[in-house]
């Protein structure tokens, strides 16, 4: 019988075969962080399709990549989006205005409008950044996962 224990147990021998499959914790680390440094773009939407494009022309684990984009999620997005557009402005010396608290539909573009380029712009040390720190977290548990598989190989073959 298929206990939630064993289940539990099964789902994650998977995934770690899935995401160390054929890989090196370095390149592993790789793929999380290409996914990561194209998850914090403005192009919302576009993520998964950059993420296994840029995944498959440098060859890395498409799984791994797209894992790494989804950094920016429904609950990270705005954060993500809010931190371009202030890294953009500040990198370009860029004042931008007020948010009105009386803004109609209408003027909703004239206040979108100046954060565009900014946005594109402060996306790059956000998404450097993350891509680094995200990279650095998948390589050492990519690390620590490798070992532990090797000693628990090592411990079978002392047993066989």
């Amino acid at each position: 019988m298929l206990t939630p224990r064993k289940w539990y147990r099964k789902t994650l021998a998977r995934l770690r075969s899935l995401l160390t499959e054929e890989s090196s914790p370095g390149r592993l680390a790789l793929a999380f962080g290409l996914g990561a440094l194209v998850g914090p773009t403005p192009t919302v939407g576009l993520h998964t399709v950059m993420a296994i494009g840029l995944a498959w022309i440098f060859r890395l684990n498409k799984v791994v990549a797209v894992v790494g984009s989804n950094v920016a999620n429904p609950w990270t997005m705005a954060f993500f989006l809010y931190l371009d557009v202030k890294a953009g402005a500040w990198l370009l010396g860029r004042e931008l205005p007020p948010f009105p608290s009386d803004m109609t539909l209408e003027q909703t573009w004239q206040w979108i409008e100046p954060r565009i380029v900014p946005a594109f712009v402060g996306y790059i040390p956000v998404g450097i950044i993350t891509a680094l720190v995200s990279g650095g977290i998948v390589y050492c548990l990519a690390r620590f996962w490798s070992s532990q598989r090797d000693d628990e190989e090592e411990a079978g073959e002392e047993v066989g």
